[in-house]
């Protein structure tokens, strides 16, 4: 028996490899499907966690600039020739209405106050729009500025 196992074109049992389906091939195989469905379970929660936050930073970003172009429309009417301070928080508003309205910012402040040496003082404060139940963002801006006057030159 040792001899026929010897001959060339004949092999034993033990050099032929079998297929069967409880081989670690066929293991491996399903292993491999198996760790992409496992891979998937994974990144996929994790890609829209990090879409819904990057959302949520867009949308705060666009709430601080939104502020930001209030306070600028506020303090330019404030420090315009004649303007006053109910003037500067109408124009703080409406800017807000146009810009967006309640979908970028709530809970919206606006203050004007004028300062010693001629000086305007705008502030907007309000509270950026959120999506994740965790975030909350409070946002502001001011702006200061001469008041435009007549000086006597003496």
């Amino acid at each position: 028996m040792h001899r026929a196992a010897s001959l060339p074109g004949r092999f034993s049992s033990a050099t032929v490899p079998r297929r069967r389906r409880g081989s670690r091939r066929w293991r491996s195989e399903l292993g491999d499907e198996r760790g992409d469905v496992a891979e998937s379970v994974l990144v996929f929660p994790v890609f829209f966690l990090f879409m819904l936050v990057s959302l949520q930073m867009a949308m705060w970003a666009h709430a601080v600039q939104v502020a930001q172009n209030a306070a600028a429309s506020g303090d330019q009417a404030a420090r315009a020739f004649g303007g006053s301070a109910a003037l500067a928080v109408t124009q703080a508003e409406q800017f807000i209405e146009v810009a967006g309205g309640t979908s970028d910012l709530s809970n919206v402040q606006v203050s004007v106050s004028y300062l010693p040496g001629g000086m305007s003082k705008v502030e907007v404060s309000g509270d950026a729009e959120s999506i994740l139940p965790w975030f909350s963002a409070h946002v502001s801006a001011v702006r200061l500025g001469p008041i435009q006057q007549f000086r006597s030159s003496g």
